[in-house]
């Protein structure tokens, strides 16, 4: 078991690694937007955007992101010593992961002529969500397994598998410019690469596995956890719908708003915006990457003193990163737009510095979430999401139609102020009521 001193040396080891892995992933995900806007052009790459977006708006409503139980689950009984328990738990996210997939995909075609009269509008709408949805039946797998991966701590293969990805992505994007396969080469490249992350991840983790003597997750018996599988598919529940809310209503349905008010054009320029603030989610994901495993560690030994010295010291060390990247992507966002991307997009300049501000300071109170799943109150996260991610729904109704992509990018603050006013005081209560009663 590691001392409270270890804890905090793990986390900033932990994070250097994803950060550098983040840093790695988030210039071949710049390359890979800068690529495909030029490559297609302003219309194009709008239609490009919306048809990625829907299709990744319905595997959010559908996948229930298992990767968060997984890192509970499996860092609880592995810091227990039961290590049948976790590679039962394993299997099991992986079957519902499989499950998830195939709906996904089903949901996504299903829906697919109603989503284009809709916002995408598009003759040829219907073959490009086909192809880039069989990427859907894998993708929550991929997703679990760098969970698996950041529980078993090999956060150093987990970040270079994040950047073998997106390089491989570019890879199969150039080659399909090469051949003039359009844009439906485009979409076929990002369904190659998630097949390709399938196979690698599942080698990666069955690799990590073995090298703890557990042997491979095939072979677990399910009935080892029949007993807690009923608590387990209420947090699983419960975590769905909260990173439904999390994702869609952040990054996808303010596209599908912005097609639906103001077409394509400004759905591509909220893209861009979006793409270039990115880079404060690569800051500040590899710690939140490492402090919820260590929250759920902590929580289970009942130490809630370190606790609460993990989280301010991850903060400070967040904050030394994302606060003076906030302020160079302020100051250069229109020499950044140019040159990436070109004139054409220099109106989503405006936006890049909005979102930049409302990001890097949701950066810092977006631990509650964790927090609340640490102490194992799913539930009580789920209001606190839902409540954020409905209020910056309603501000884009209210914003979108008559400021178009400026109007999403204010109603991101809606959810800033819910956690600063909301969040933090809801979690400091919960957690003096646990300290408190322990002494």
């Amino acid at each position: 078991m590691s001392t409270p001193q270890d804890e905090r040396k793990d986390i900033k080891k932990d994070a250097l690694w994803l950060f550098s892995g983040g840093i790695g992933a988030s210039i071949f995900s710049a390359v890979e937007v800068v690529l495909l806007a030029r490559f297609l052009g302003v219309e194009q790459f709008g239609l490009f955007t919306l048809v990625m977006s829907y299709v990744r708006l319905v595997n959010s409503f559908v996948d229930l992101k298992i990767y968060e139980a997984s890192i509970k689950y499996v860092s609880e009984y592995r810091e227990m010593g039961d290590t049948e328990s976790v590679r039962s738990f394993i299997k099991f996210f992986y079957i519902i992961d499989l499950l998830s997939g195939v709906i996904a995909f089903a949901v996504c075609i299903g829906l697919a002529k109603v989503a284009n009269s809709f916002f995408i509008k598009s003759g040829e709408a219907f073959q490009y969500i086909l192809i880039l949805s069989f990427s859907l039946l894998i993708s929550t797998v991929n997703q679990n397994s760098h969970a698996i991966l950041q529980s078993l701590k090999k956060f150093k293969e987990s970040a270079f598998l994040r950047v073998f990805h997106n390089a491989m992505r570019i890879v199969l994007i150039l080659v399909a410019f090469i051949a003039e396969l359009g844009i439906e080469g485009f979409f076929g490249a990002y369904v190659v690469a998630a097949f390709i992350n399938f196979v690698v991840l599942q080698l990666f983790v069955n690799r990590s596995l073995a090298r703890e003597k557990m042997g491979g997750w095939m072979s677990a018996n399910l009935a080892r956890i029949r007993s807690k599988m009923r608590g387990t598919l209420w947090f699983v529940m419960n975590t769905s719908v909260s990173g439904f809310s999390n994702l869609a209503f952040s990054t996808h349905i303010p596209i599908v708003l912005l097609g639906y008010f103001s077409g394509a054009e400004a759905s591509g320029l909220y893209k861009i915006a979006q793409s270039i603030t990115r880079i404060v989610e690569k800051i500040r994901g590899p710690v939140y990457s490492v402090l919820y495993p260590a929250m759920v560690r902590l929580s289970s030994r009942e130490n809630y003193k370190e606790l609460r010295k993990v989280i301010v010291f991850s903060l400070k060390e967040m904050a030394k990163y994302t606060i003076p990247v906030c302020i160079a992507v302020f100051i250069s966002a229109d020499l950044i737009v140019n040159i990436a991307f070109g004139e054409e997009y220099a109106p989503a300049s405006s936006a890049v510095r909005v979102l930049i501000i409302a990001l890097t300071v949701g950066g810092l109170v977006s631990w509650v979430q964790r927090g609340l799943l640490a102490f194992g109150m799913s539930g009580l996260r789920t209001v606190f999401v839902m409540l954020s991610g409905v209020s910056m729904i309603l501000a884009m109704l209210i914003l979108v139609p008559r400021y178009s992509y400026m109007g999403a990018a204010y109603a991101c603050f809606v959810p800033v102020f819910i956690g600063i006013f909301v969040g933090i005081p809801m979690f400091s209560y919960i957690y003096r009521r646990k300290r408190y009663s322990k002494s």
